[in-house]
């Protein structure tokens, strides 16, 4: 998932595998109704409200499997509402000006409820700010601003992802028995959540005087498989690196290609879960006995409960304000014997196994 990621969250209330179902992915840009009338019915879910709405989903990193899928999450998840007209989604591509043209162009087009995956670091927020202002109710799903950046939007589930870099760092302690050159990977240039995550490494990393972290910073990658491998194997040529630390599969598996190419031995990584990286383990693993693994969560079903959060703002339900941190827990750890990372054929190599969506759904979504 970040995928991802931007202040990257204490857990949100899961939301059902059932979001996904009966869904496909739709081209980003895209938009539509959902074929039934504008006023809201007696079985849509409370959080629909009644009056017609349109809703928007504005995702500011580039396409991945983990943007796809919260996207077509949010898709799935209007379409239970009778009264939302419209469902409109953008994607700039981590591109700042991009971002700010398609978010303005959402709210032009009527949407008063919309859901922000930030990847531009703080470039919306002026035009987050301004439609706030005028009663767009934003949602900000994961990845947001910077603390102190008082965009003025109603809510947001944000990945706690310093809680999320204190994890990563004890699971990489234990795997480097407190000594190694460990580096840390992170999304688009300038997004606050990897700050926060690598103040949570360091934190943990301050008491293990023999690991050091190289760079001195955590490197910019858009999450992005080709530069991960870029980047490390530029930072191989200036020394060993022993561990690895990322947020994303994506990255992960650039990595290893990296290490792989080098001829240098895939050193523990730690990061959040999808199924090939689960089959890339049980392969490499057995001609790597030191390639440890660790995967938190995914965190694709958030975008439905942000969903949810912004058409409660827009519809007068309820009244939001601030953010709800969001914290992914444990699903694979090699180190343990109950948590080992598996690879499951059924499902296509890019579906996150801890989101609960069965094999059919996922190939829906992400193809076979």
């Amino acid at each position: 998932m970040s995928t991802p990621t931007v202040a990257w969250r204490k857990r949100l209330l899961p939301v059902a595998a059932t979001l996904l179902l009966a869904g496909t992915l739709a081209a980003c840009g895209s938009s539509g109704g959902n074929g039934s009338s504008s006023a809201g019915k007696s079985n849509d879910p409370p959080w629909c409200g009644t009056k017609p709405i349109t809703v928007g989903y504005a995702a500011g990193l580039g396409g991945n499997a983990w943007v796809d899928t919260s996207v077509a999450v949010y898709k799935n998840e209007a379409a239970k509402c009778s009264n939302i007209t419209r469902v409109l989604d953008t994607n700039a591509n981590a591109d700042p000006q991009a971002a700010i043209s398609q978010f303005n162009s959402l709210v032009a087009q009527g949407a008063t409820a919309v859901v922000v995956l930030n990847g531009t670091g703080q470039a919306l927020v002026p035009a987050v700010k301004s439609a706030s202002a005028r009663g767009v109710a934003v949602g900000i799903d994961m990845s947001g601003f910077a603390p102190d950046a008082n965009a003025g939007y109603c809510c947001g589930l944000i990945w706690d992802t310093k809680a999320a870099g204190r994890s990563y760092a004890t699971w990489m302690a234990k795997a480097l028995k407190g000594k190694g050159r460990v580096i840390v990977l992170g999304g688009a240039a300038g997004q606050p959540s990897f700050d926060a995550m690598w103040d949570g490494v360091k934190e943990v990393f301050a008491n293990y005087p023999d690991i050091k972290l190289v760079p001195d910073h955590w490197v910019a990658t858009s999450e992005a498989q080709g530069q991960a491998q870029q980047a490390v194997a530029a930072q191989l040529a200036n020394g060993p690196i022993d561990g690895v630390i990322t947020d994303y599969a994506d990255t992960a598996i650039g990595a290893m290609q990296a290490f792989q190419a080098s001829g240098v031995p895939i050193p523990p990584i730690a990061t959040n879960e999808q199924n090939r990286l689960g089959c890339e383990w049980e392969t490499l693993h057995k001609s790597n006995p030191n390639f440890e693994l660790y995967a938190a969560s995914s965190l694709v079903e958030a975008a439905a409960q942000t969903l949810h959060m912004a058409v409660e703002q827009a519809q007068g339900i309820k009244s939001y304000s601030g953010d709800t941190a969001y914290d992914s827990k444990p699903f694979w750890d090699s180190l343990s014997a109950d948590k080992k990372p598996a690879c499951d054929q059924s499902y296509p190599q890019q579906a996150f196994m801890s989101g609960g969506i069965d094999a059919a759904t996922a190939k829906k979504i992400l193809g076979n």
